[in-house]
């Protein structure tokens, strides 16, 4: 029977999803997690307490969690608090990167052949190691990917509702929650306008947008007023200076060229044949990369991360044109 068929087929894809999940957790444990744990646990007590400077003092939502976690796991578990809180980071680092790949699957199905899809995947899955390093405390950009990739699909299910809670989320993890309204917007303004999935800017539409954009703006500021303002742990100019200092520039070159790979030509020669949704995306891509240049440390591609969803599906409608064996309709 095809559905038969179709669910043997969307099992072996997240069994293998799970697999690379288990790896690629597992690896940055080891390369990233386990040389730092004291001073990762530095950290995450400065934030819980509320004495951690700006802007890690607002990233709440991860640390909290694992706190929480933690905590269970101390209460059930005959294990030491150490113990406790270096396994709840390790389920939390899992579910994390789990739910990436996992929605970046579905989100690719959505145009392309399980089998093109499952391949963006793994080659996204295969770029990730990279992605993570250059750090030892940052558990907020596994789960900023996963928030990204979400919006991506629930917009382009039309799924208004489900951006609510996602925008709250990402509020308290990073600046996430003013971008999700954006994502919403985007397929509305028809920037780069090409046949396929969309819809109109009309005054509900509108009106939605900017009861999105409240709702992070409110969620970011109400946050700050809270907890109170912090400390800045790095000022623009000492950014700039260590962006265009030749010791790190020629790094963040390499990492950014090896972020994608040989996909930086799939996804170039992608955008000529990709469909309306997909290059509406471009512009918020664009958007999300000024605070990127501005406030980031450019050698750290982790911050790239969320741009994964658009980046591997443009490629991959340049690959179902170049390789006749494998259908641009699914066929199940």
């Amino acid at each position: 029977m095809p559905s038969d068929r179709k669910r043997t087929g969307e099992r072996i894809a997240f069994l293998i999803i799970i697999s690379l999940s288990l790896v690629i957790t597992y690896n940055y444990f080891h390369s990233v997690e386990r040389p730092n744990i004291t001073e990762r646990m530095r950290i995450h007590d400065s934030i819980i307490t509320g004495e951690a400077p700006f802007p890690y003092r607002y990233r709440i939502l991860v640390p909290y969690f694992t706190q929480g976690l933690t905590e269970l796991i101390d209460r059930i578990l005959p294990l030491s608090y150490r113990k406790s809180w270096i396994l709840s980071y390790l389920i939390y680092d899992l579910i994390a990167i789990l739910l990436f790949l996992a929605t970046l699957y579905i989100f690719l199905r959505q145009w392309h052949t399980r089998l093109l899809s499952l391949a963006g995947v793994i080659f996204c899955s295969a770029l990730l190691p990279l992605s993570l390093r250059d750090h030892y405390y940052q558990p907020w950009s596994l789960i900023e990917s996963w928030f990204f990739c979400a919006a991506f699909l629930v917009v382009r299910k039309g799924k208004y509702v489900s951006l609510i809670p996602l925008t709250l989320a990402a509020s308290l993890n990073r600046m996430s929650g003013l971008f999700i309204p954006l994502i919403y917007l985007a397929p509305a303004l028809n920037l780069l306008p090409r046949t396929g999935a969309g819809y109109k800017l009309d005054f509900n539409t509108f009106g939605r947008f900017i009861l999105l954009a409240a709702m992070g703006s409110v969620s970011l500021v109400a946050l700050r007023a809270f907890l109170g303002w912090g400390e800045n742990i790095h000022s623009i100019s000492y950014l700039w200076d260590l962006n265009r200092s030749f010791n790190y520039w020629p790094y963040a070159l390499v990492n950014i060229i090896l972020f994608a790979g040989g996909w930086w030509i799939f996804f170039a020669a992608g955008i000529r044949r990709a469909d309306r949704f997909t290059l509406n995306m471009l512009p918020v891509a664009f958007l999300y990369l000024i605070p990127v240049a501005v406030f980031g440390i450019w050698k750290e591609v982790r911050l790239l991360m969320p741009l994964y969803p658009v980046l591997i599906s443009t490629g991959l409608f340049y690959l179902r044109e170049k390789l006749p064996e494998v259908p641009a309709a699914d066929s199940g």
